[in-house]
């Protein structure tokens, strides 16, 4: 498995089925939510820009008087998609990240793993298990790690 853009370390490996799980739908694909980390759908915030910031960050928006950093998961996958219009706030702030996503979380139960996966190379790293479910592929993706890690990886470039 391979390891994360700056900490080097593989995820662990996930069990063989789950009972139940929420996931959303972005950037063209399906991904199951972090299970011990909160998660708050957002309604109506205006993201606003920041200038020369990598196309994956949209932007921030004020959430309860904090600043969240809203990613765009189709931008940096390169995939054409302009539907996702809420925002998914992970995390507690001020250390959360808001992320596009195209609806409300799904409810999953009867997931099973799935054993050869079809993951974004920029994904794979990042990836700590990945599920079917009537024939749909969800995705359980560290995005926590990986958008610190792309927000330190632009950091040292500058």
């Amino acid at each position: 498995m391979p390891a994360t853009l700056l900490t080097g370390k593989a995820p662990q490996p996930a069990p063989e089925s789950v009972v139940r799980r929420y996931g959303v739908i972005t950037g063209g694909l399906h991904l199951l939510l972090p299970q011990e980390v909160p998660s708050e759908l957002l309604h109506e915030q205006a993201v606003n820009r920041i200038l020369l910031a990598q196309p994956a960050l949209r932007g921030v928006t004020n959430v309860r008087g904090a600043l969240l950093p809203v990613f765009d998961l189709a931008r940096l996958l390169a995939i054409p998609d302009s539907s996702a219009d809420k925002i998914l706030m992970l995390g507690k702030l001020p250390d959360a990240l808001g992320l596009f996503v195209h609806d409300f979380p799904h409810a999953l139960t009867g997931l099973q793993r799935c054993v050869d996966p079809v993951v974004p190379p920029l994904l794979q790293p990042y990836l700590q298990g990945a599920w079917l479910l009537d024939r749909v592929q969800w995705l359980e993706i560290d995005l926590l790690q990986l958008f610190r890690d792309l927000a330190r990886h632009a950091a040292h470039k500058e």
